[in-house]
């Protein structure tokens, strides 16, 4: 059987070549070349998707890097609405676990494509349910970029709060917890870890 395929390609080589010595025009003629055409096409044809399933696999790996690379919230401290904006967004103040302590304003759909949706609505809720008791960070008590001192980051204070709290009597002084953090301009300020509150300077 081999044998004979051998004999039968020979022969179709010798018929080709022939042609092309007396009647090149009669070389397309031929089913040898017809077969060799449809040869190289296949070989074409395997390349192409042996490339797409490369450039897939690269695709792959980038989206995979980009998971490993998202933000991961701690808790949501702050929330307001955009200047300038009648489509009612938000922007929230957020502490992020990943990058470490970083404290920033993020937009709420800049906020979404950066942490799964889950973790986002899950850290919203909770901040709603903190506000709720606590009241709301206000438009002037902070930057528009607030980030954490590196040097002063894990320092925490025994402060008392300047305004009473709800369901605290008026002359009651309550002691909480306060995070020394810097605005961009580098100006010092606290944050409240017990009611999210900020201020200039601590009470005695």
């Amino acid at each position: 059987m081999v044998t004979a395929g051998v004999l039968a390609i020979f022969s179709e080589l010798f018929i080709a070549a022939s042609l092309l010595l007396f009647d090149p025009n009669k070389a397309g003629d031929s089913s040898l070349l017809q077969t060799l055409d449809r040869h190289d096409h296949s070989k074409k044809k395997k390349k192409a998707k042996e490339k797409a399933g490369r450039k897939a696999k690269r695709t792959t790996k980038a989206d995979k890097k980009e998971e490993t690379e998202l933000w991961e919230i701690e808790r949501i401290i702050g929330k307001r609405p955009v200047r300038n904006d009648s489509s009612g967004s938000f922007e929230f103040l957020v502490q992020w676990h990943q990058p470490a302590g970083k404290v920033t304003w993020v937009l709420s759909g800049a906020l979404f494509s950066r942490v799964e949706r889950k973790r986002v609505d899950e850290a919203i809720s909770a901040y709603e349910t903190h506000s709720a008791q606590y009241g709301n960070i206000s438009d002037d008590e902070t930057s528009t970029e607030v980030r954490r001192s590196r040097k002063t980051a894990r320092r925490r204070h025994r402060g008392r709060s300047k305004t009473p709290k709800p369901g605290s009597r008026k002359n009651e002084e309550k002691a909480y917890e306060w995070e020394e953090c810097e605005d961009e301009m580098g100006n010092v300020f606290y944050y409240c870890l017990t009611t999210g509150e900020t201020a200039q300077t601590l009470e005695a």
